[in-house]
């Protein structure tokens, strides 16, 4: 590992140039210490690819030409990391104050800090994440289905607005870690395709007694939805691997709770197939996507497939 980089910051994009531009345009601006860019272009049109190899000659670019999860497009970049620390994050955020400077004097000042996430904003200016509690099997069902808030101050200690405080899970939007410990559990689980790596990522670093903190004085704008939101064609493969990810962390090994899981999310998945199908007999175009990844879960949802063999069946049919 080159000892002269202080930061590897590794970001990955599925053919999104216009707001992945945002993205390095912002590093470029903000950030002072020792670092490193490194992009997984994932699927890149030529088009694409060439204005990005001509335009940001000081990153390094990894091409990404078969269907990889986030997981496995990840850690693609991460194997190449040679910075003390890994600054993972999103195509589609930016910033305009000096973040991985702040993030890394924040992650040098705790001495028991392997993980410092900055707050998680909207374009608007609201909050989208500021630390996640810890999340149990019956807490996700009760989400899916409305009844409680995964953002909810269920456990104040580790949600809160301002300060340095330890928080229990990231959001793999924007996380700093520590390079030699990330490595030594494998990076991110390539079991998941499209969700929740970074719960999954988060619960191993605690149960090996790690301490992952928020640092809700940085803040970092996050656009979300630019692969797999709801107006997007690509949720109707997303989807599906997202749910199939999400039993398989929550069930935790046991067959009983995998079973339930299933069950709850078939229902909840005919439920919101048919909540999308009178939305768009409303007129709304974009609902049929929604529509048709909940009905591509029910299909799914009892299948032994892996995650990625579950999102390449819907990709391909796009």
């Amino acid at each position: 590992m080159k000892s002269n980089i202080d930061v590897s910051i590794v970001i990955v994009s599925m053919n999104n140039y216009t707001q992945l531009k945002d993205c390095l345009d912002s590093i470029y601006s903000y950030t002072q210490i020792k670092y490193e860019v490194i992009v997984v272009a994932y699927l890149f049109s030529n088009e694409n690819l060439k204005k990005l190899k001509n335009s940001y000659k000081w990153i390094t670019i990894v091409e990404s030409n078969e269907i990889r999860g986030f997981s496995a497009n990840n850690n693609l970049g991460l194997k190449e990391a040679s910075g003390r620390y890994c600054f993972v994050l999103n195509d589609d955020t930016y910033f305009k104050t000096n973040v991985v400077d702040r993030l890394f004097e924040t992650i040098q000042n705790l001495t028991d800090a392997v993980i410092v996430s900055p707050k998680i904003i909207l374009p608007n200016g609201l909050t989208q994440y500021s630390g996640i509690p810890p999340i149990g099997w019956i807490d996700w069902i009760m989400i899916l289905f409305k009844l409680k808030k995964e953002r909810k101050e269920r456990v104040p200690k580790y949600i809160k607005e301002v300060g340095i405080f330890q928080t229990y899970n990231i959001l793999g939007a924007a996380f700093l870690i520590e390079t030699e410990i990330f490595k030594n559990v494998g990076f991110f689980d390539e079991a998941y395709f499209f969700g929740p790596e970074d719960k999954a990522l988060s619960t191993l670093l605690n149960r090996k007694g790690y301490k992952c903190y928020v640092d809700a004085n940085i803040e970092i704008t996050h656009i979300g939805g630019a692969t797999g939101g709801a107006t997007s064609k690509t949720v109707e493969a997303t989807r599906p691997a997202e749910r199939i990810g999400s039993i398989l962390f929550y069930s935790d090994g046991s067959k009983f709770k995998k079973f339930i899981l299933s069950l709850f999310v078939f229902f909840n998945s005919i439920l919101l197939s048919i909540y999308w199908r009178i939305k768009r007999m409303k007129g709304e175009q974009s609902a049929r996507y929604s529509m048709k990844a909940n009905l591509n879960t029910c299909i799914s949802i009892f299948s032994t497939s892996s995650t990625t063999e579950i999102f390449k069946k819907y990709y391909q049919n796009l």
